[in-house]
């Protein structure tokens, strides 16, 4: 695999120790940026995005987009890793390989048709077993995602005696101060939750329930976007009123004023009155436009907890998170196309063939196309200035151990 680190111009070697931060890294072969780009827009469905940085395609590019490209192409000292940590299976980090770059072979695609759960050959786990009981969803499909995670977690709930809680989001008109009028509540429950600044209309959460983050909300205490980790508890509002709904639901009628949270990863951050290791979380507030079906238009304030459950991810959010056991889906949805970057991000969250399985059949040409020419050309270009740097590093070694190292002209 091929993350690389970009190092500044001057020989990253040779830099004082302040100047430690200044590298940057990234990995192309995730997911392109969600919008930006003419790639993004209506009418041009199939067209790349040409935001992401290896698209150099000035016709098409925003100044903004111009600017970062040629800011970009600055850095000329560049390292390619090769090594990851998250496999265990030698063999099918070899198919990651050719899967990033299209170039699978008809034996890898027969290693994959293998982790089909139809497929007659795939050995089907004991979803009872203590291993693969909690295991987690990636799927392409927000809607699937998140009827996956209110299945979890109401399993959970019952098997461990517990209520689940619904926290509504508090929507305001900016303009008025006052809640939107109901042409605009319609419109908003309507809106997709990337539109609504990733925040919920409702948010369900239970004692125990596994939960991500899904923006910013501490960077001081390392729990930021896609931190994954436990529900502790919460503080009920003074005035609360619940009402009891059906199945063991509660649905709250104020706003928690807090939520204590546990990331799985070790915090540094200590917090008066709360135990090591868990972070009191409070709710979050965006603003996002509505429009009514007049086309009229207000901004809403929306106040919600940036949680969501972490018993199902859409193959997105997924990205840079290690699972365990998982089951993906890379099936086409009903009303779009997946693309190998679709394929790639999801099947290398998993640890190996062994803890990984797929929920149905997939379209071959994930495999064996490169998911962008451009992104093709630009890690040609900086594969050969790694090269180069290697080059360059190794001279300056050699200049260093030489006989008049530490010498003074």
């Amino acid at each position: 695999m091929s993350f690389f680190l970009i190092l500044p111009l001057l020989s990253a070697w040779r830099l004082p120790s302040r100047y430690c931060e200044l590298p940057s890294a990234a990995d192309f072969h995730q997911f392109p940026p969600v919008a930006g780009g003419k790639g993004a827009k209506p009418g041009r469905e199939g067209k790349e995005n040409t935001s992401a940085l290896y698209c150099h395609q000035p016709s098409l590019d925003k100044e903004r987009m111009a600017l970062g490209r040629e800011i970009f192409l600055q850095f000329e000292k560049v390292v390619v890793l090769t090594e990851q940590n998250r496999s265990r299976d030698p063999e099918w980090t070899e198919l990651l390989d050719r899967l990033r770059v299209g170039e699978c072979t008809d034996k890898d695609l027969e290693e994959v048709q293998k982790l089909v759960l139809t497929d007659p050959r795939c050995d089907v786990p004991d979803w009872n077993s203590e291993e693969w009981a909690d295991v987690v969803l990636v799927t392409p499909r927000h809607k699937v995602r998140k009827a996956w995670n209110d299945l979890a977690l109401a399993k959970h709930c019952r098997l461990e005696g517990r209520y689940r809680y619904v926290i509504k989001a508090r929507d305001i008109d900016k303009f008025t101060g006052e809640r939107p009028r109901l042409d605009y509540r319609v419109s908003a429950a309507a809106m997709p939750v990337k539109k609504t600044g990733d925040l919920e209309q409702a948010v369900t959460i239970g004692i125990g329930m596994k939960a991500m983050v899904v923006t910013n909300i501490a960077a001081e205490a390392d729990v930021a976007n896609g931190t994954r980790g436990v529900v502790e508890s919460f503080w009920l509002h003074p005035e609360e009123q619940p009402t009891l709904l059906e199945d063991g639901v509660i649905l709250l009628s104020h706003m928690p004023p807090v939520i204590f949270f546990r990331p799985y990863e070790k915090i540094s951050a200590r917090f008066d009155g709360v135990p090591e290791g868990v972070v009191p979380i409070v709710p979050v507030t965006v603003g996002f436009e509505v429009q009514n079906g007049l086309g009229q238009t207000i901004t809403v304030k929306r106040t919600q907890y940036a949680l969501t459950g972490a018993y199902a991810f859409t193959d997105y959010k997924s990205q840079g998170q290690t699972i365990e056991k998982v089951i993906i889906d890379i099936g086409k949805p009903p009303d779009s196309e997946l693309s190998p970057f679709n394929a790639y991000v999801a099947l290398s969250r998993g640890r190996g063939r062994d803890s990984i399985r797929l929920l149905r059949d997939f379209n071959p040409d994930l495999f064996t196309t490169h998911p962008s020419e451009n992104l093709r050309a630009e890690m040609s270009r900086l594969h050969a200035l790694a090269r180069q740097t290697q080059i360059d590093y190794e001279h300056a070694q050699e200049q260093r151990s030489g006989p008049n190292a530490g010498a003074i002209a």
